[in-house]
């Protein structure tokens, strides 16, 4: 009878591990990797303002340009994320558009 037991909580245990392993970590993961593009998009936003304030001149967009896609870079190597050029290029724009809105919205009131 203890071996049964024994037997039937190795199996409860097993099964628990394995729905663990397919379901639970995976979950973690996605929500950690959620938590980092959350981060690289609020750093995006910080990169693109100091851009625009650092970097003065006409013509000087691909510049700026140029100088947030490598910060970005760097920083999504830093929390290891891998985005594609044409990733970093979108939250790139993003923080751009957030920035100008921003502006507009001071300049409204």
């Amino acid at each position: 009878m203890d071996q049964i037991i024994s037997l039937l909580i190795e199996l409860v245990v097993l099964i628990l591990a394995t729905l663990a392993g397919r379901y639970l970590i995976p979950l973690v993961k996605t929500r950690l990797d959620a938590n980092k593009l959350d981060l690289i998009t609020i750093w995006a936003l910080k990169f693109v303002k100091a851009a625009e304030n650092t970097i003065v001149g006409n013509k000087k967009g691909d510049e700026k340009r140029d100088q947030v896609t490598m910060w970005l870079k760097e920083k999504a190597d830093e929390l290891g994320l891998k985005l594609t050029e044409d990733q970093i290029r979108t939250i790139l724009e993003d923080a751009y558009t957030t920035m100008i809105q921003e502006a507009n919205k001071v300049e409204n009131k």
